[in-house]
C-alpha cells in the first residue's frame, strides 16, 4: 500500500467514524426511548432507521463484520416491527449489547473485541420468543401508485435504482412502467446520469413506513410520490405529463388518500442553513488565532497610548470593533448545546440501577443551553461522579423508600439554566441526603477535625471534598475509594467553575456547578501588586473600594474590613505572593466570590478591566493550589499571572492553621512561602530576561 493509499484510507475511515457516532447516539436513543415510553411508536422506526443507515454506510466502506452485526439486528428489530410487540427489559439489553458490539466494530474494525457466536446465539433465542408470541391479524391488501424519479447522479453516488425496485418487489406484487421522456438522444447520452423514472403500482399489506424505508438512501434528492388507489381502481399506466394523476369522484373531488411528500429537485447550490462538519482542531486552531489577535490588539493600543496618533487613534477604533465582531462569531462557533453530555447518562443511570437493585427516575432540563466545547468536553467527567454518588449512596433501595413512606422509584435530575453570564448545572435527587454523623466520624478517624470541635452543618458537607473520605462500608465497583467528590471540586475548579452543595437528611441532596460560558477568551480586572500585575476574572469579581481596614481588638486573631455592612476577612496579595508592596497609601480591596462567601484582596493600584487569553503554564508551574491559574500575554510583552481565586482562599486558610497552631486540613510539605517565592521568582526572571511563562 503506497503512502498515498494509506492516508487516503485514514481520512475515509476518520469520515466513516465521525458519521456513524451519530448514528450510535441515535440508536442508543431510540432503544431507551422504547423501555420508558411504550407508547412512542416512532421509537422502533427510528431505531430500525438507524441501524438501516449504519448497515449500508459499513457495506459501502467494506466493512463486513460490522454490515453482518448490522444486519441481523436490523433483522430482530424488523421483526419486531412485524409483530407490533413492545420489547421486554431482556430484549431491549440484549439491543443494547449489540450497539455496544457495533460500535467497538465502528472503532477497530479488524481486531475489534466481539464475540460474534454469544451474540448470534442470543439472537437467534429472541428471534424464537418473539415468533412464540401470537402474530397480529395482517393489515387488508391495498394498492399503492407510486413515482420515483431518481436524482440525476445516483449512479456516481453508488446506488442503483433497480435494487430499490427488488425490495418493493419483496414488500409484494408490483408494477412498473419505465418512463423514458428525458433520455436524450445517444449523441447527447451521459452513461453515468440518471435520465429515467418510474411508474409503479404496489399491491402489498406493508406498512406506510415500510415502504418509506426502502426509499431510505435516494429519498433526499429524488422525486418521490405516493397515493392510496381505491380498492376498485384498475392501474392505468399515467401519461408522462401528468404522473400518478389520481382518478376524481363524481363531485370532481380525488379518490385517493396521500400520506407522503414530494422531494424537490436537486439544487444547483447547497441550500441555506445547511450544517457542515468540522474537525475540532479546526475551531481551537481558530479560537488560539484570535486569541493571538486579541494580544497584538492590546499592544497596539499600549502604543497608542503612547504616540497619540489620530489617524491611528481612528484606525484601531475600526480595528476594535471587526476584533470584537471576529472574537464572538468565533466564540458561538465553539457553542455546544449540554443536552448531547445529558443524553449520555441515560444509560449509565439505566445500567447502574439494574446492578445496584434500584428504581429511579431520570429528568432532564435545560439540554438547550449552551456551552463552549472545551467546557462540554470538562464537564463530562464531574458529572459522571456526582451522577454515581447520587444512585450510589443518595437514592434508597425500593423497600427503604416504602418503609420512609416514599415512591420505590427514586427521582434525579440534571438541569442547565443561563444565569447572569454563566451557566449553572444542577445535579439533585430525593434520596436520603449526606448523613453527617458518619462523615464527621470519618474525619476524625482521619484527623481532620478534632475530637472537641462540632462544626456546623455546611463544614461538615465540605468534607466529603477531601481526598480519600468517603463513608462506604466498602470498595465496590461503583463507589467507597473517595476519590470521587474530590475530583469534582479540583476539575470544576480547573474550568473556572464553583460548587455548592445543599442536603437535607431524609429528603436528598442538590449540587449546583456554576461555570464561565468560555474559557478561551476571559474579561479580566487588571490589578497591580508591587512590580508585578495580576488578572481577576471579572466574573468573580463583586466590588472594589479603597482599602480602610477595621481596627484590630486586642486579642483578635482575624484582619477584617467593612463591606456591605458586614465585616469580612481580607488577604493582602503582597504578603501571600512574599512580594515587597510599592504603595505606600491609598491601597484597593477587591471583593471577590469563594466558596465560602465574599473575601477581600489588598492590591497596590487598579488597572482596568481587559479582554486576556489565559495560557497553560505547562509542567514548569502545574500546582493550582496556592492561586495561580495560569498565565497571559500583556500589550507590553510582559507576563500577567491570572488568579485562581479558590486557591487563594484555601491556601491562605492553610496558613491560618498553621499560624494558629491548629491541625485542620493539611498542607503541602515545604510551608506556605515556599511556592509563593516562586512565583515572585518568576516575574523576576520574566522581567529580566530569563525563563518566563511557556505557552
Amino acid at each position: 500500500m503506497t503512502d498515498m493509499e494509506f492516508s487516503l484510507q485514514k481520512e475515509l475511515g476518520d469520515v466513516f467514524r465521525s458519521e456513524v457516532a451519530d448514528l450510535f447516539s441515535d440508536m442508543e436513543t431510540a432503544v431507551l426511548d422504547l423501555e420508558t415510553e411504550a407508547s412512542d411508536p416512532d421509537a422502533v422506526h427510528r431505531l430500525f432507521r438507524a441501524v438501516h443507515t449504519l448497515k449500508g454506510s459499513a457495506a459501502m466502506f467494506g466493512l463486513t463484520r460490522l454490515a453482518g452485526l448490522a444486519h441481523e439486528l436490523e433483522s430482530l428489530i424488523e421483526r419486531v416491527r412485524e409483530l407490533k410487540v413492545h420489547p421486554d427489559a431482556e430484549l431491549i439489553s440484549l439491543v443494547l449489547r449489540l450497539t455496544d458490539a457495533l460500535r467497538l466494530l465502528a472503532e477497530d474494525p479488524e481486531t475489534g473485541a466481539v464475540n460474534e457466536r454469544d451474540l448470534a446465539q442470543a439472537l437467534v433465542k429472541a428471534t424464537a420468543s418473539l415468533s412464540e408470541k401470537p402474530e397480529q391479524s395482517p393489515a387488508e391488501k391495498r394498492k399503492i401508485a407510486i413515482f420515483f424519479k431518481p436524482f440525476p447522479a445516483i449512479f456516481t453516488a453508488g446506488m442503483d435504482p433497480g435494487m430499490v425496485l427488488e425490495e418493493l418487489r419483496d414488500l409484494g406484487v408490483l408494477s412498473v412502467r419505465v418512463v423514458t421522456d428525458e433520455v436524450p438522444d445517444l449523441e447527447n447520452l451521459a452513461p453515468e446520469t440518471c435520465f429515467l423514472a418510474f411508474d409503479m403500482v404496489l399491491e402489498t399489506q406493508a406498512l406506510e413506513k415500510e415502504i418509506e424505508d426502502v426509499f431510505l438512501f435516494v429519498a433526499e434528492d429524488s422525486v418521490l410520490r405516493m397515493e392510496v388507489l381505491p380498492s376498485a381502481m384498475v392501474f392505468e399506466p399515467p401519461v408522462p405529463s401528468s404522473p400518478l394523476t389520481p382518478a376524481e369522484n363524481a363531485d370532481g373531488k380525488t379518490a385517493s388518500h396521500s400520506f407522503s411528500r414530494e422531494k424537490p429537485p436537486v439544487e444547483p447550490h447547497p441550500p441555506e442553513g445547511e450544517d457542515i462538519r468540522i474537525a475540532a482542531f479546526r475551531l481551537d486552531t481558530l479560537m488560539s488565532l484570535v486569541g493571538e489577535l486579541v494580544m497584538q490588539q492590546a499592544r497596539l493600543n499600549d502604543l497608542n497610548r503612547t504616540l497619540r496618533i489620530p489617524v491611528l487613534e481612528e484606525c484601531l477604533e475600526g480595528l476594535d470593533r471587526i476584533a470584537m465582531n471576529l472574537k464572538d462569531c468565533v466564540l458561538n462557533l465553539r457553542m455546544t448545546p449540554i443536552a448531547g453530555t445529558f443524553a449520555r447518562f441515560r444509560r449509565m443511570v439505566r445500567d447502574l440501577c439494574r446492578d445496584l437493585g434500584k428504581e429511579v427516575i431520570l429528568e432532564m432540563e435545560g439540554g438547550e443551553t449552551e456551552l463552549d466545547k472545551g467546557l462540554i468536553d470538562g464537564i463530562g467527567e464531574p458529572l459522571v461522579h456526582l451522577v454515581r454518588n447520587a444512585l450510589s449512596h443518595g437514592i434508597e433501595l425500593p423497600e427503604e423508600r416504602r418503609r420512609k413512606g416514599k415512591t420505590a422509584a427514586g427521582r434525579l435530575k440534571l438541569s442547565a439554566a443561563a444565569v447572569e453570564g454563566r451557566v449553572e448545572i444542577t445535579v439533585e435527587d430525593d434520596g436520603r441526603g449526606i448523613d453527617r454523623t458518619a462523615v464527621l466520624s470519618r474525619a476524625r478517624e482521619r484527623g481532620l477535625v478534632r475530637e472537641d470541635e462540632n462544626p456546623e452543618a455546611g463544614d461538615v458537607d465540605a468534607l466529603i471534598f477531601y481526598p480519600g473520605l468517603s463513608t462506604a462500608a466498602a470498595v465496590g465497583a461503583v463507589s467507597g475509594r473517595g476519590v470521587g467528590m474530590d475530583v469534582v471540586r479540583r476539575q470544576v475548579e480547573a474550568l473556572a467553575g464553583r460548587i455548592r452543595l445543599t442536603s437535607e437528611s431524609g429528603k436528598g441532596t442538590r449540587v449546583l456547578l456554576s461555570l464561565p460560558l468560555t474559557l478561551a477568551i476571559v474579561e479580566c480586572l487588571m490589578v497591580r501588586v508591587g512590580e508585578s500585575v495580576f488578572a481577576i476574572p471579572i466574573s468573580q469579581v463583586e466590588a472594589c473600594m479603597d482599602f480602610v481596614p477595621l481596627k484590630r481588638e486586642v486579642g483578635a486573631r482575624e484582619r477584617l474590613i467593612r463591606f456591605r455592612k458586614t465585616a469580612l476577612p481580607y488577604i493582602v496579595l503582597a504578603d501571600f505572593f512574599a512580594m515587597e508592596s510599592l504603595c505606600t497609601e491609598g491601597a484597593q480591596v477587591v471583593f471577590v466570590r469563594t466558596e465560602a462567601g465574599f473575601v477581600g484582596l489588598v492590591v497596590d493600584v487598579l488597572c482596568g478591566v481587559q479582554q486576556v487569553v489565559i495560557k497553560s503554564m505547562g509542567a514548569w508551574y502545574d500546582d493550582r493550589q496556592d492561586g495561580i491559574a495560569g498565565a497571559t500575554v500583556m500589550g507590553d510583552g510582559s507576563i500577567a499571572f491570572v488568579l485562581d481565586i479558590q486557591g487563594v482562599w484555601r491556601r491562605a486558610c492553610a496558613e491560618k492553621r498553621e499560624k494558629d497552631g491548629g491541625g485542620g486540613v493539611e498542607t503541602r510539605k515545604g510551608g506556605p512561602g515556599a511556592r509563593a517565592n516562586t512565583v515572585a521568582e518568576a516575574v523576576r526572571s520574566e522581567e529580566g530576561g530569563g525563563r518566563g511563562v511557556g505557552p
